[in-house]
């Protein structure tokens, strides 16, 4: 709960569900893959920030099938003035000194991802992909 608050900025925050909460107590278990389906509003890039705050030297790539959906995600974290990086054919490398990389999904596919990737520091690892919407990657 705490790394909710401190990701809202707000002493007083809860989560918004259960769902909320247990997509964040099951992405940090790591036991297993996870597919969080919440309702529009629910708060499902604070469970993505969240997660990211609570695990450090490890970076968490959101990954957007569109530019909408990335713009969003760019909104949301700096409203949040959550740090976050991005990757883009223009920007084609990952520092590894902000918890979330923000990448069209697109971008990944090109040799310019898997060099930035691989050229992470040795101690900070790519921890996880969050593809956003991915019911339209299908």
């Amino acid at each position: 709960m705490e790394s909710l608050r401190a990701v809202l900025h707000k002493l007083d925050a809860q989560w918004t569900g259960e769902g909320q909460k247990a997509a964040v107590m099951a992405g940090l278990a790591w036991k297993k893959d996870v597919v969080i389906i919440l309702p529009t509003g629910s708060g499902k890039s604070a469970v993505v920030a969240t997660i990211a705050k609570m695990e450090k030297l490890k970076v968490t790539a959101v990954l957007c099938p569109l530019k909408s959906l990335l713009a969003d995600w760019r909104r949301r974290l700096e409203a949040l003035k959550f740090p976050f990086e991005e990757f883009s054919n223009a920007n084609p490398k990952i520092s590894g000194q902000k918890p979330i990389v923000l990448a069209s999904l697109d971008s990944t596919d090109r040799h310019f991802w898997h060099q930035a990737v691989s050229s992470l520091r040795s101690d900070i690892t790519l921890n996880r992909l969050v593809v956003d919407e991915a019911h339209l990657v299908l």
